[in-house]
């Protein structure tokens, strides 16, 4: 599994789910924090009802806590081992591969674009932009990383994203750093997280 720190910006969801006007709103970096941490929270609640209410006596930490540890390391990228918490490095990593193994970021993720296009669609989807990059990956399997002549030879991945007018990731592909962005193109239309015909 090849972890990528997620740069994404959230506050556009923030205010759209609770401020309504991101002219005036007042909330701090930790508001929002937290805003989005309690909708994950609830979205994988309400998922999986029986795995996070704690009649599993193996259950002993707290799903928020867990998403907590989990947001700072996507958000930081720092190594499972190097995380200070009191929560046992194999235990996050045990959570995260559930949690990806059931698409369940991404169903979230489609959940939030779909509340977030309820108002002013047509505004938000005016402009939309393609761009890749690459992602020098020394130490992942061979077969999830091709080397790149303008990489200098050197094994990466190629991340290709689709944004909206505001910058928010609409399709996010990752692919073997040898792919050609035309082919990789027709994978982030065929992969749309939102429908943006409907």
């Amino acid at each position: 599994m090849t972890s990528i720190p997620l740069k994404i910006n959230y506050t556009g969801f923030i205010h759209e789910s609770k401020c309504n006007n991101s002219d005036t709103c007042k909330c701090t970096k930790e508001d929002k924090h937290n805003i989005f941490k309690q909708k994950l929270c609830s979205y994988i609640n309400t998922l999986y009802p029986n795995k996070f209410n704690f009649t599993n006596k193996r259950q002993k930490h707290k799903l928020e806590d867990l998403l907590e540890d989990i947001l700072y390391i996507a958000e930081t990228g720092i190594p499972y081992r190097k995380l200070r918490s009191k929560i046992n490095f194999n235990s996050l990593y045990y959570h995260i591969s559930f949690f990806i193994i059931k698409n369940t970021f991404k169903h979230f993720y489609g959940y939030f674009l779909y509340e977030y296009f309820k108002t002013n669609k047509a505004e938000k989807l005016k402009y939309q932009s393609i761009d890749s990059s690459f992602i020098v990956n020394k130490g992942a399997n061979k077969e999830q990383v091709k080397r790149n002549v303008y990489m200098k030879g050197k094994n990466c991945l190629k991340l290709s994203i689709i944004v909206e007018t505001n910058g928010i990731p609409i399709s996010i592909v990752i692919e073997t750093g040898n792919v050609h962005d035309s082919k990789i193109f027709t994978k982030n239309i065929n992969e749309l997280i939102y429908d943006t015909k409907s």
